[in-house]
């Protein structure tokens, strides 16, 4: 069993870049971004190296992105993340950004800011 400490980076498309962020950095810039998918891990372990101040070969990265393209109504059943079902009333909520995903065992990621419809 590996002592590296494991971080998990959540990136999506958002325009022509993805973006890329770890939740388990809480101070100072929260995200970074990649041009291409093939740059997310490099770019998530360069962030996490300068934020952490650790060697970006140091801990183990996980990548998650999501499952699901953006919705063209913007209404999300299923969490784009881990593709959970979200109860009736946590469709709307979580398809307007105010609530994480409540699917049966889901993850609790919220939908990114570029996936939600706008007004």
């Amino acid at each position: 069993m590996s002592d590296r400490k494991i971080y998990t980076a959540e990136a999506w498309p958002e325009d022509e870049v993805w973006i890329i962020k770890v939740p388990a950095i809480e101070h100072g810039a929260c995200v970074t971004e990649a041009a291409t998918p093939e740059e997310i891990e490099p770019m998530a372990r360069d962030f996490i190296a300068v934020m952490c101040d650790v060697e970006p070969d140091s801990f183990i990265l996980e990548i998650v992105t999501p499952k699901y393209p953006p919705a063209k109504d913007g209404i999300y059943p299923r969490c784009v993340w881990c593709g959970g079902e979200n109860y009736v009333l946590g469709v709307l909520h979580y398809s307007r950004g105010e609530a994480a995903c409540a699917a049966h065992s889901g993850c609790g990621r919220m939908l990114p800011d570029s996936y939600r419809a706008k007004d």
